[in-house]
């Protein structure tokens, strides 16, 4: 995976991805369609994986390529949270364990990067 010139910017970016998903996807959903917190991440779950099936359909390459990535991350996101931390206020731990996790692999795997991502 190539990580040029990846620096602190876009790991901001994810982690405001990280936020929308669970605010938007889950907490706003939630409250909009009167459903528990566990109800919606198992049909965010399921219509993602329902999306991923549909990938084939698109044709344009780069396009796919974009949306498959953000839906495996999203789904990636919805499988590590747990109902508790979202309906506690506590997801921004796991929010934030996860980019630790992610920036602590690009750091151990590509150590050049370190000035990038202090920038």
């Amino acid at each position: 995976m190539a990580f040029c010139g990846f620096n602190a910017k876009m790991l901001y970016g994810v982690n405001l991805f990280h936020e929308g998903l669970v605010e938007h996807g889950v907490i706003g959903r939630s409250a909009m369609k009167n459903k528990s917190v566990d109800q919606i991440l198992a049909d965010e779950l399921s219509e993602l994986n329902e999306f991923l099936r549909e990938m084939p359909d698109i044709t344009d390459t780069a396009f796919r390529d974009i949306i498959q990535g953000a839906t495996l991350h999203a789904r990636g996101l919805y499988s590590l949270l747990t109902p508790e931390q979202i309906q506690t206020g506590k997801y921004a731990f796991a929010l934030k364990k996860a980019s630790d996790v992610m920036y602590g692999w690009i750091m151990s795997t590509i150590p050049d990067l370190s000035q990038n991502l202090r920038e």
